[in-house]
């Protein structure tokens, strides 16, 4: 029982502090893997295992999601709990369900078959929790910041095969490390040896192997990071030439820029973009140049309420971008949890997100600048790129601030880069605590920000 709970401690720490504990996505499978060759695992002690690294990995996201939540305490803290209870269904299935396979195939304890099928066992685990296990809330989609592979793209040069082999293999030859190394523990032989040698060897030739020099693209100097907040309490003109004043100080400081960018849900006052006299607020007359202004903000379509990016040139509404992804229970309900004390949660004083069904297009700043936009979830989700525009570089517009937990701000950074690298696409990443630029070897430049 202990080394099930230590399994599960191990694998949440390189999540929680990637940049010491990384490594640990190498080991925490190994007191699993040793007491399954000892005992049968039980549908309870998989439930213990979920509970303990979904409760631990999850810690922070619920502390957010009770921070978004509107009304008393207990009832705010329900909806993070269940999930908990919920995700940890999948480690006492996968557990149950192991023993099922092992009697069925009349597997002996304490051998090398019982060991390469649960090293199987632990692929299927994390596919189905990275691509499905939120399937429940109305869309076939899995929760990627728990993948084990994550961790690693604090060091990008250990996912250098992850374009080449792809995301799965790559895992599996993560999860071949701890079997080859329990393989050791057991049995000690010198084929035990060799296999554990040769498990290791393409980590530490990737690892070793000259990091590509990043070239970030000349535009990018152009570039601020503007991470505020602009609540909707005054009137839209209110909203625009206070922003405009704050545009202009930033204009003052960096003479050389004309890009500035604000993160996901930067302008609640959505409506400025529908005014032709607030917009005109940011032109050249009033800022002192021409100036390209993306940001995150919401609009209306149809009598839909949707999470938007905005690109406004010289006073001018340009382009803008539904977000085609709405992230269940704080931003969308599913038709069966329409309940009204839920609703009330989250949805009290804004409507609730819906995902655009609007082909992702891309903003065109100039010639030399053209840029795919993203929204948060929209880059964390899609396991595949939603645009049919590879030649072009992404701009992810990400809203962290939601979030108390510093490692969920960093996960969800490293996350992005992860994606840079397994899409073979640059990504300029702006949060409100990150803003850098991602390039398709993971190479990060860091933008300024203010």
């Amino acid at each position: 029982m202990w080394l099930v709970v230590i399994s599960a401690i191990l694998y949440v720490i390189p999540f929680i502090d990637p940049p010491h504990f990384w490594w640990f996505v190498f080991l925490f499978p190994v007191p699993l893997l040793y007491v399954a060759l000892h005992i049968q695992l039980t549908f309870a002690m998989g439930y213990l295992w979920g509970l303990v690294t979904f409760g631990l990995h999850l810690s922070g996201v619920i502390a957010g999601m009770v921070g978004m939540a509107r009304g008393p305490l207990l009832l705010k803290i329900i909806p993070g709990i269940t999930l908990v209870l919920y995700e940890a269904c999948y480690g006492a299935i996968w557990f149950w369900s192991m023993r099922r396979i092992q009697n069925l195939l009349r597997i002996p304890q304490y051998s090398v078959q019982l060991l390469m099928l649960w090293v199987v066992s632990l692929w299927v685990y994390f596919y189905v929790i990275d691509l499905y296990c939120l399937w429940i809330f109305g869309r076939a989609e899995g929760y990627m910041l728990m993948h084990p592979l994550l961790p690693l793209a604090i060091h990008p040069q250990l996912l250098r095969l992850l374009p080449i082999i792809g995301k799965q293999m790559l895992s599996l030859m993560l999860y071949s490390v701890a079997g080859a190394l329990t393989l050791v523990i057991m049995w000690r032989t010198r084929i035990a040896y060799i296999i554990l040698i040769c498990s290791v060897l393409p980590w530490i030739i990737s690892y070793m192997m000259p990091v590509q020099t990043p070239v970030p693209p000349a535009w990018l100097s152009r570039v601020i990071s503007y991470t505020t907040i602009y609540p909707a309490v005054s009137a839209p003109m209110v909203v625009a030439r206070g922003a405009a004043d704050d545009f202009k100080q930033l204009l003052y400081v960096r003479a050389d820029a004309d890009i500035i960018v604000l993160p996901e849900s930067a302008l609640y006052a959505y409506d400025i973009f529908a005014k032709a006299d607030c917009m005109h607020a940011w032109c050249a007359e009033a800022l002192g140049r021409p100036v390209h202004i993306i940001a995150g903000s919401f609009g209306w379509n149809n009598g839909c309420y949707h999470n938007c990016a905005y690109l406004v040139h010289d006073g001018t509404l340009q382009m803008h971008h539904a977000k085609r992804h709405a992230m269940p229970l704080t931003e969308r309900l599913p038709a069966w949890l329409h309940l009204p004390w839920l609703h009330n949660l989250y949805f009290a004083t804004m409507p609730a997100i819906v995902a655009s069904d609007y082909e992702r297009s891309y903003f065109i700043l100039d010639d030399d600048v053209r840029l795919v936009p993203y929204i948060c979830s929209e880059l964390f989700f899609n396991e595949y790129p939603d645009d049919a525009y590879s030649m072009y570089p992404i701009i992810s517009l990400t809203n962290d601030v939601w979030c108390p937990a510093l490692y969920v701000k960093q996960l969800l950074y490293l996350a992005a880069r992860f994606k840079a690298i397994q899409w073979q696409r640059s990504i300029l990443y702006i949060s409100y605590a990150y803003a850098t630029w991602f390039d398709c070897w993971g190479n990060e430049t860091i933008v300024q920000a203010y």
